[in-house]
């Protein structure tokens, strides 16, 4: 991210005078990442903890927290959520660029930022399948098989 933030930082002080798009461009990258490196630091403070505290409960398959599973649900659901916001930023940035097609007159820091990008956005994406699609309802079954246990 900061390759990208730097590279973006640099082509807009370069050529926002001959690319004016370069403007909303460059400012809603900049909040894209501020909002996603909160996202992020959630995810390694809170909710992984609380998948790696529920793994060893499941090894050790001993006392389980009924909250714990409420907690890993609602984060879950929550983490899912913004995930969805990311995909729509993303959506964003290749509307914002035209599909990352570069301008005749670019420059290599035009196609290093968007090839930078385009990896990014590969990137997050599978980040994010594997998060929504096997990480959060493994733990939240995990959870659940937990409590039934306990009950």
């Amino acid at each position: 991210m900061t390759v990208i933030y730097d590279l973006a930082q640099k082509l807009f002080y370069r050529h926002n005078w001959k690319h004016p798009e370069l403007s909303n461009y460059v400012e809603t990258l900049f909040l894209f990442f501020d909002d996603l490196l909160f996202q992020l630091k959630k995810e390694e403070q809170f909710i992984f903890p609380k998948i790696i505290q529920l793994t060893e409960k499941k090894l050790q398959e001993g006392t389980f927290n009924y909250s714990t599973l409420e907690i890993i649900k609602e984060y879950s659901i929550t983490m899912q959520n913004e995930h969805r916001d990311i995909v729509n930023q993303l959506e964003l940035f290749r509307r914002l660029t035209n599909n990352y097609i570069l301008p005749e007159d670019c420059s290599k820091t035009y196609q290093s930022l968007f090839t930078k990008m385009k990896e990014f956005e590969n990137e997050m994406i599978q980040h994010i399948q594997v998060e929504d699609n096997f990480l959060f309802p493994r733990a939240i079954q995990m959870a659940e098989n937990l409590t039934v246990k306990k009950k």
